[in-house]
């Protein structure tokens, strides 16, 4: 799998708990991308600024019905949702065959 990782410049002093779960969820998102899409290229962007924080990761995996459960025994995408309500940030997930993103936006 190929990974562009792209930084904003500006750094944000975050508080621990936001650092660790966004950590926790984007480690996640491209842990699910490696294990179920298929994918051979990951994106992974943080954006910040003074007021908003903007987790992305997309993939150009299989993709997945997004409306479903998720099979027995699968709490990732449970996991990232709750970290991102403990921070007060908003989870999007955006899915199709052939195209897979979950993202996080951070809080503000």
């Amino acid at each position: 799998m190929r990974l562009k990782l792209t930084l904003s410049d500006e750094y944000t002093d975050l508080p621990a708990d936001v650092e660790y779960n966004l950590l926790r969820i984007a480690q996640e998102a491209m842990l699910n991308a490696v294990r179920h899409s298929g994918a051979r290229n990951l994106a992974v962007t943080l954006e910040s600024t003074r007021e908003r924080l903007r987790l992305s990761v997309k993939d150009d995996g299989t993709g997945f019905d997004e409306t479903g459960a998720p099979p027995a025994g699968h709490y990732g995408l449970i996991g990232m949702k709750e970290r991102a309500a403990q921070i007060g940030a908003i989870f999007e997930l955006t899915s199709a065959f052939g195209y897979s993103a979950p993202r996080r936006s951070g809080p503000g």
